[in-house]
């Protein structure tokens, strides 16, 4: 017979391994934050040089790239413990009581250092995959966080893939050289994506041309005319107002703004697409210039409340009912003038400080006068202490994970934050207001609904989009045939305790008419697909784990 004390201590045992089971299944397995050290990057400070859109660039997360390739798994511990809640958190600096259980971390393996990678397809616009295809790779500077100064090369193989291996974490501009017919594309992503397309589009001229009169039907002479696009001339109108200039149309979602200038009148800037150039060999453009009549000259200074003066910022005029607007920037004495301002009553006056300013805004401002003044005071930007942790929407932390961070009150000032071997973070500095977390490379994230004020403390979770799923799809019509070169977008949105979480990823179908999309979260997201010819279609998917293949049909776009 067996002793009693070992069958009781059976069944207590697979009582605890029951309850156990249960509450891994809970919704919300966050662990409670902690307050701990990571790498926060202000921004150039005013007045700076430094270029603005390495400092605005995001880190990267160090993920397991390989781990999303079909047939790869990826183990991770789960820990039963995470329905702690954010007041179990004791404050930075403060000792939590005596006898407080550790809390099991569950994290995901991440590689080390220079073991990331970005790999993707090079497609046309047809879908087709397209071979030896050189590609260049750079890491975009990001202060504090050591990237390198580094081109890495590299070349499209026979089925239009490529790999860019031995990364660091960071973000990387990816673009293609230059071959004959397609001209170089370049795009953003994160270190460790693994479905990393570029679509190259093949370039055509178009020949532009028109008129440029006044009010009256007068001809214009010597019209500057600018065109949009590199390597495209400016030219001027001769005698009868006529010009002639050309256009190279590649990225058929692209646009190009052609601009008017003519001393004495206003700007005209006119915007063309490349949908409506498509197909033509020419296009006709006649333009009117308004005279601009009296004007008068705008003039001020920028300074701070102490009444230093602040160099550097970015002054705009704009009138609603004149259709006009005026920029300037503020010299080293904070001073700045706009000349040959039209003359009206509801202009308005911004400023959007790269430095730590607030924005500053006023309205209905007249200009009636010669020598009109406007005197602007920057209100410092305040701030306060933001704390908490990356996650994914499981609750699994997020190391070395790198986001921007931006208030409402400062539209171009950017922290970038990362998060530490945890998934932790903490922004001593960060600024107040209504905050956004965002991305600027592929995909893009963008979490909200965080409310900072000035001198206190916020402890959060964020939840981002990230994982080990995938996503194949193939798009094809009502016959069954492939759908070749349609854009496919993938959104997902996620609410919790307070936050909004969105994420969206972008790729086009090859020939097959066949999309992949990888490190996802799991959850429901949305597929929405669009092709020339077809109408617009839209299907939700639930991410499982499970990469069963998501047939999307479209159907053809009715007649004009």
């Amino acid at each position: 017979m067996r002793n009693p004390w070992f069958l009781l201590f059976v069944g207590l045992l697979a009582f605890a391994q029951a309850m156990l089971w249960m509450d891994s299944g809970d919704e919300e397995r966050a662990e409670p934050l902690a307050a701990t050290d990571t790498t926060a990057v202000p921004l150039p400070d005013p007045g700076s040089s430094e270029d603005i859109r390495a400092a605005e660039t995001p880190g990267a997360a160090p993920v397991e790239a390989d781990a999303m390739h079909p047939g790869d798994t990826h183990a991770r511990s789960r820990d039963t413990t995470r329905d702690s809640t954010l007041s179990d958190i004791p404050a930075r600096g403060m000792v939590a009581p005596t006898g407080t259980p550790k809390v099991a971390e569950a994290t995901r393996e991440e590689p080390t250092r220079g073991e990331l990678i970005i790999s993707g397809r090079v497609l046309d616009q047809n879908g087709q995959r397209l071979s030896g295809i050189e590609i260049v790779a750079r890491p975009l500077a990001q202060r504090g966080l050591g990237s390198a100064d580094i081109n890495i090369e590299t070349r499209t193989n026979s089925e239009g893939h490529y790999t860019i291996e031995g990364l660091l974490p960071g973000d990387y501009e990816v673009s293609t050289l230059e071959k004959a017919g397609y001209p170089s594309a370049r795009k953003t992503f994160r270190a460790g994506v693994d479905s990393a397309d570029l679509v190259l589009f093949g370039s055509t001229t178009v020949q532009l041309h028109g008129r440029v009169t006044d009010a009256r039907g007068s001809a214009l002479a010597e019209v500057e005319v600018s065109p949009g696009g590199r390597n495209t001339a400016r030219v001027w109108t001769d005698a009868d107002g006529a010009y002639r200039t050309q256009l190279t149309v590649t990225n058929p979602e692209a646009s190009h703004t052609v601009v008017f200038r003519l001393a004495g009148y206003h700007e005209e800037r006119v915007n063309l697409t490349a949908r409506e150039l498509a197909g033509a060999a020419e296009h006709r453009a006649d333009v009117t210039l308004r005279s601009q009549g009296e004007t008068a000259a705008v003039s001020g200074t920028l300074r701070s409340p102490r009444g230093d003066p602040v160099a550097g910022e970015t002054v705009q005029l704009q009138s609603a009912a004149l259709d006009t607007r005026y920029t300037a920037t503020s010299g080293a004495d904070g001073a700045f003038t706009m000349g040959a301002v039209e003359p009206g009553s509801d202009y308005r006056v911004t400023v959007h400080p790269r430095g730590a300013y607030e924005n500053y805004w006023q309205q209905d401002i007249a200009i009636d006068h010669p020598g009109t003044m406007i005197e602007i005071t920057l209100q410092p930007l305040a701030s306060g202490r933001l704390t908490g942790r990356m996650i994914d929407v499981e609750g699994y932390p997020l190391p070395g994970f790198t986001v921007l961070l931006k208030s409402t009150k400062s539209q171009r000032r950017y922290v970038a934050v990362t998060s530490d071997d945890g998934g932790y973070f903490n922004v001593e500095d960060a600024p107040a207001g209504q905050l956004m977390f965002f991305t600027r490379s592929d995909p893009r994230f963008g979490i909200t609904g965080i409310t900072l004020e000035q001198g206190t403390t916020v402890t959060t979770e964020v939840v981002v989009d990230w994982g080990d799923n995938e996503l194949l799809g193939r798009v094809a019509d009502q016959n069954g045939a492939p759908v070749a070169g349609a854009a496919v977008h993938l959104t997902w949105q996620h609410s919790h305790r307070g936050t909004r979480s969105n994420s969206m990823r972008r790729t086009v179908t090859d020939s097959a008419g066949s999309f992949r999309f990888t490190r996802l979260g799991p959850g429901p997201h949305r597929i929405q697909v669009s092709a020339p010819g077809y109408q617009n279609v839209t299907v939700d998917h639930n991410v499982d784990g499970y990469p069963g293949e998501v047939a999307v049909t479209v159907r053809e776009a009715p007649p004009q």
